[in-house]
Order: structure tokens, then sequence, then C-alpha cells
């Protein structure tokens, strides 16, 4: 994962409900091996940290709710409770172990259901009131998900949508965060949509003006690992051999590409932004020129909630825009070395 530029990953944090002495049950232990290991190789935070909602739902309602809240019931006052005092459980031990900041995230992408809607209200202001922050997984612009807005803190939808100019507005109005898991190109498709994976990485990762890229998953094998043509996945994500190594798939590695772009587009950012501090006019005049072939690319790019097959350049385009982007880079370093 770390060599292909992930730097985080979801994380689990699973619990029983409050028994009659209102302690809950967790597995601690499991939990901050999963960190360490993280931290061993570099990984950050904040983690995005599910939390076991349907446990406390179940104790309550003596049943299950469905997949994205499908059966879901309007739970008693006692629940919404329970889950804050859930949260404020695994806050005490969070902050006596050092870790980083979790971002809660009690239920996976919600329904437009009226009564699902309803239900995360309940869930989302019960978090909140555990004074932490709140991560969803829906997408913003049902506007059916406006009553969750004041309880949301970060919205990890699957397109990129909104637009840039309305995320970035509303980041800077309310300080909400908007990041993405992009299933079309994380497995939910029916070929390797090998470009449009690299696009979502890097340029129109750049273009979008969201802040974060999270992978729905990482590993996922079916069948022979090195037969794409025996399992009802072919391209689902990483293979794995018997003792655990990590066979790369052609997805996986467009990523890196995506990643590798954006990497180049953000050194040229940072090398204008320093050749700005240069008071000598053949390094202005060199920031110009590189900031014009900059606002090229990004001109060039065609914007897309998701990038899958259609409306993209072709793999020898990718690699001149990336070229177009480091020739820029080297001009700028040899005109202040100058």
């Amino acid at each position: 994962m770390v060599a292909h530029g992930t730097r985080n990953v979801v994380l689990s944090c699973g619990s029983s409900a409050a028994d009659a002495e209102s302690k809950f049950q967790f597995r601690w232990d499991l939990l901050a091996d999963k960190i360490d290991l993280g931290r061993k190789y570099g990984f950050h935070g904040p983690l995005v940290m599910h939390i076991s909602t349907e446990a406390v739902y179940a104790k309550y309602m003596k049943d299950r709710y469905g997949s994205h809240l499908r059966g879901v019931q309007d739970p008693p006052d006692e629940f919404g409770q329970e889950l804050t005092a859930l949260v404020q459980a695994i806050e005490a031990e969070r902050r006596q172990r050092g870790w980083p900041e979790f971002l809660y995230y009690p239920v996976d992408e919600p329904s437009t259901d009226p009564v699902a809607v309803n239900f995360m209200v309940k869930v989302l202001r019960a978090c909140k009131a555990a004074g932490v922050r709140t991560y969803v997984t829906a997408d913003p612009t049902h506007d059916q998900f406006d009553p969750l807005r004041p309880y949301v803190d970060i919205w990890c939808t699957q397109p990129f949508a909104p637009d840039r100019a309305t995320i970035r507005a509303d980041m800077q109005a309310r300080g909400v965060e908007y990041w993405c898991y992009p299933n079309h190109v994380n497995g939910e498709n029916d070929h390797t949509p090998v470009a449009g994976a690299r696009m979502t990485y890097g340029f129109g990762f750049w273009r979008s003006g969201f802040l974060t890229l999270i992978p729905w998953i990482y590993s996922s094998s079916t069948g022979d690992p090195f037969n794409y043509l025996d399992g009802s996945s072919m391209d689902f994500f990483n293979r794995h051999e018997p003792d655990g190594t990590p066979i790369s798939v052609a997805l996986w590695e467009a990523y890196r590409e995506g990643y590798d772009d954006y990497r180049y587009v953000f050194t040229l950012e940072q090398t204008i932004a320093e050749a700005r501090q240069h008071p000598q006019a053949a390094v202005q005049q060199a920031a110009d020129a590189a900031q014009r072939e900059l606002q090229s690319v990004w001109d060039a790019i065609g914007v897309q909630t998701k990038y899958k097959y259609d409306g993209l350049w072709s793999p020898a385009e990718f690699d001149v825009y990336r070229w177009l982007v480091a020739r820029q880079i080297l001009a700028l370093d040899a005109a202040m070395k100058k």
C-alpha cells in the first residue's frame, strides 16, 4: 500500500452493546496492533473509525437493520444516549493511548428513505454529543440528505460531486470536508477502467477540489489469484498468494500512475510559489511561463463526476501532460539556480 501511495485505511472498533453495568466490551489489542502497524509504515491520521451502531440498535429493537438501513425503525431515546456513551468510551481509550483523531463512521451508505434519514440524524447527533467529528458515506447532492448537514463533518462520496466551486465554498463557510471513495474504479466495474483510474487519482482529483481519496477495499481474491476469469469479480482489487503476499492488479498500478501525476502537479505548484519569492525578472518570467503551462493542463481536463471510459486522454496523452508539468519544474529550478 505504501509503495503505491496509500497512507491511510478505514478501521473498525467493534464492540458489544452496554451490559447491565453500562460497560462495553472492546477488542483494544486488535485495534492497537492495526494502528501500530500503520505507524510503522508511515500511515497517519485522522483515522476513519467504524463503530458498532447496529449492536446498540439491536439491543433496543430486538432486531438488526439491513444493508443501507433497509428495514430500520425509529429507536427510543435510550438508543441515542447509549451511542453517545459508546463514542465517549472509545474517545477515552483513544486519548489514553495517544492515538490519532478518529472520524466516527456509524453507518455505511444510508439510503435516502425518510425513515433512514431520520435514523441517521439521531445517530449523528448522538455521536456529535460526544464531541467528535463524524464521517458519512453518502452523496450530498441528494436533497433527501439535507437534514444531515448540521451533523456531518466529512462527506465521503462516490462521485466527484458536488462541483469544485460548491464544495470549496462549503468547506470555507462551515469547515466541512469532502472526500471521495471512487467505487467505479475500486471494483464496481465490468471491465478494468485503467485510464479512468489514473485520471481519478491524478489530474481529475486535482481538478475536483476534493481533499482526500480513500479506496473502499484493498484486496479481494476469488479462485486462482492469477486467473481473472474464474470468479464473479474478475478485476475487483488486489489478489494475494496463500501466505498473504499481495499480487498487484492493473487498477492498483493505475492508481500509482495517477498519484504520481498529482505529485508532479503539486511539485510544480510549490516550485512556482517558491519562484515568486525571487526578485529577479528572469525567475518571474519563468514562473509566469510555468503558470501558463499549468493552466493549459488544467483547461485540458474534461471534468467528470466519474472518470471511467469515455472522454478521457489516451495513455500517451497522460504521459505528455505529465512531461509538460515536469519540464516546467526543471525550467524553474534552473532559473532559480542561476
